[in-house]
């Protein structure tokens, strides 16, 4: 992610900017060029019926409602709260009054705006007091630099692989930790005998 989101995927010359060293071709400009960040909507638990649209809070998804207050795909942000974290939906949703909410794409790709601001790092603005908000125009007023749509789709496309990876070892991991445990639990019980490797290492 740091590679791509300082070199790009051209190879292409980069030059000094100020924000450090970029391609040539990108961007450079205040945050909202690129989207424009919006305040969630509130809504309790009593207002909400059964459905299936998520209802996604700064933690993420945090109950389901029959009614959407945005189109999908989404980007989402914790506002106060869980600071900072990032959330990209496929679907319709509802956003909540925790969060931002990512109200105008600028015609750029909306799964690399998420991982950029992920790259970006706004849990740096949790100042620690008790009950942090993220502004959003703290968020509108930072320099960035980007590519063009189609370069933006190549990272995101790269990026979206590398997580179904790591999704995929995770899964492993679970299952191999779960298999370890269920062998330990055995041995324990007297269920699996010892007596073949005590004769072994004698």
């Amino acid at each position: 992610m740091q590679y791509l989101f300082t070199h790009g995927t051209r190879n292409e010359p980069r030059e000094d900017k100020e924000i450090g060293k970029i391609p040539k071709s990108w961007i450079v400009s205040r945050f909202d060029s690129l989207c424009v960040l919006q305040r969630g909507f509130d809504i309790t638990k009593k207002e909400q019926n059964p459905g299936k649209i998520p209802v996604i809070s700064s933690g993420g998804i945090s109950s389901y409602h029959n009614l959407a207050k945005v189109n999908g795909p989404g980007v989402i942000i914790g506002r106060k709260g869980t600071l900072g974290t990032v959330h990209y939906v496929d679907c319709d949703y509802w956003p909540h009054d925790t969060t931002l909410w990512v109200k105008e794409f600028n015609e750029n790709n909306p799964l690399f705006i998420a991982y950029l601001l992920y790259f970006l790092n706004l849990k740096r603005f949790d100042s620690g007091a008790s009950n942090p908000t993220l502004n959003r125009n703290t968020v509108h007023a930072m320099t960035i630099a980007y590519p063009k749509k189609e370069e933006q789709q190549e990272i995101a496309a790269i990026l979206k692989a590398c997580d179904r990876k790591i999704q995929a070892l995770e899964k492993e991991i679970a299952l191999i930790d779960e298999l370890f445990h269920a062998m330990l639990e055995q041995l324990m019980t007297g269920k699996i005998s010892t007596q073949p490797l005590t004769e072994t290492y004698v």
